[in-house]
């Protein structure tokens, strides 16, 4: 099958690339001469010093380590975006010199969005593409010599490449901080955290960090204002600074998707390792659950500042005196949820979420499916709140360990399910006593929004209409209330 999928390999990068930062940075502020600062940089502690430097918001030093990658299986499509990266440095398959004729069809990729609606969906996708191949032999036929020069102009979009990408280390954490925002086309969004946990002929590399056992590079990150002093080590730093040295600014105003608050939120978020550029901790409430907090962001290397507590409450509520600004959330698409259970030896489990505008209700809903062993929750793009730091916090962490994806159609995704012999069930007022209710097998449970419930399209395409019986005066549960009560029932037959 000549349909591509991602794959990156890390080729070659800086050896002892933590030696050679930290020299980099002594250069600026230390008055030893070269073989000194050698010396230094073989006996010092460089990754806590990198952070010291990197804190101070001096991150131009870490461009003298670099990585070369090996992409392929990605479009052209995906190509005229990632060029845009004008500090890396790119090698690429030509169309002009490496011909695709003669074979049944070229190698292409097709969108997740297409796969996912289905078998008969991508046979006429591959069918569009054999015609484009087609196409590409006739005029290769016609033209005679040099003929993959101008048939190359017939080829789509979707036609795969593969290219040779050297970064250094600034320009790689730039392409992280661009690329894995949730607003950023799905295939670079993909590519991103590959290229920071690749396996290749090196060491892992994660996103936003030099390889293991190396110092963290923080981008923007700023530390506590220097001490009349630049950030070298005792008795080594300059009397005048450099003019290398950037003096704290004062930060931007955080944005809402990538701050996670509440106490048991950033405490999940560290254990699952979330990739995190600085923790805020309101100044003495280094108390209770807060000390077992700052011990695990020692533990990860995390950098720590102490604010005012009324910074923190003009990021956000309820905060809980602390808060991390972290990797924005990844989130996943159908297909991996229903692989993860797959992978599992388990019948699928989803929580479908129509409509759902409170994000206290999504955070509580997804807390609970966690709980409950769900594989994984859908939400809907449009008309419907999202990963909100409001929703993160009622998640208490349950967000690092289930996985989420967002879908254009929550009515095409349904039908997914039901092609996956998963069994859909919507919840109303008039629809069956969930109780007497068989959920052996692949379910999915949809859950409607606040007030207005399921729609009545959602409600059409599923198999079944489940309802809690009410015995008191109200006649209604909140939408987190009534998810939690359905789906321990599914849990406990589910054993």
């Amino acid at each position: 099958m000549p349909e591509k999928r991602l794959h990156v390999t890390l080729i070659a990068h800086t050896p002892e690339a933590e030696k050679v930062i930290a020299m980099a940075s002594r250069t600026c502020y230390s008055a030893l001469d070269l073989d000194g600062l050698r010396d230094k940089a073989e006996t010092a502690d460089n990754a806590a010093y990198i952070r010291r430097v990197l804190a101070s918001g001096h991150t131009s030093v870490v461009e003298h380590a670099s990585f070369t990658f090996g992409i392929e299986g990605v479009s052209r499509t995906l190509l005229a975006q990632i060029t845009r990266h004008r500090l890396a440095s790119f090698s690429v398959q030509s169309q002009r010199y490496v011909s695709v004729a003669g074979q049944e069809v070229f190698d292409y990729v097709c969108p997740p969005r297409i796969r996912g609606l289905g078998p008969e969906a991508q046979e006429k996708y591959l069918a569009q593409m054999k015609t484009m191949q087609r196409w590409y032999d006739e005029w290769t036929e016609a033209l005679g010599e040099d003929a993959a020069e101008d048939a190359r102009f017939v080829l789509p979009g979707a036609a795969a490449t593969r290219m040779t990408v050297t970064m250094n280390a600034r320009e790689l954490l730039h392409f992280f901080s661009l690329r894995m925002c949730n607003r950023a086309q799905w295939e670079i969004r993909e590519l991103a955290p590959c290229a920071g946990g690749v396996r290749g002929c090196g060491p892992r590399l994660r996103a936003g960090r030099l390889p293991r056992g190396q110092a963290e590079l923080r981008p923007g990150g700023r530390g506590p204002r220097a001490q009349g002093r630049l950030p070298g080590e005792e008795g080594e730093g300059m009397t005048e600074r450099s003019s290398n040295f950037r003096p704290r600014r004062e930060a931007p105003r955080e944005t809402p998707e990538n701050l996670i608050v509440g106490r048991n939120a950033v405490r999940e978020a560290l254990r699952a390792g979330r990739d995190m550029e600085k923790l805020l901790v309101s100044r003495g409430e280094a108390t209770g659950s807060l000390r077992e907090i700052l011990a695990l962001a020692r533990e990860k290397g995390v950098v720590v500042q102490e604010v005012d507590r009324r910074r923190l409450d003009e990021m956000a509520e309820n905060h809980q005196g602390v808060a991390a600004l972290a990797s924005m959330y990844a989130y996943s698409t159908l297909e991996e949820i229903l692989a993860l259970a797959r992978e599992k030896g388990e019948p699928p489990f989803l929580v479908v979420l129509d409509g759902i505008t409170d994000p206290h209700n999504l955070g509580a809903i997804v807390r609970t499916a966690e709980c409950m062993g769900a594989h994984g929750v859908i939400l809907p793009e449009r008309r419907a709140v999202g990963l909100t730091p409001a929703a993160m916090k009622a998640a208490a962490g349950a967000l690092e360990w289930i996985k989420v994806a967002r879908v254009t159609n929550l009515t095409r995704a349904l039908e997914t399910l039901k092609a996956q012999n998963v069994w859909t069930y919507a919840t109303d007022m008039d629809g069956e006593d969930y109780r007497r209710v068989n959920f052996a097998g692949g379910c999915a449970l949809v859950i409607g929004a606040e007030g207005q419930g399921v729609s009545r399209l959602v409600r059409e395409t599923c198999d079944q209409v489940v309802s809690i019986p009410m015995k008191g005066h109200i006649d209604s549960l909140n939408a987190s209330v009534a998810a939690g009560v359905i789906l321990a029932e599914i849990a406990r037959q589910r054993g």
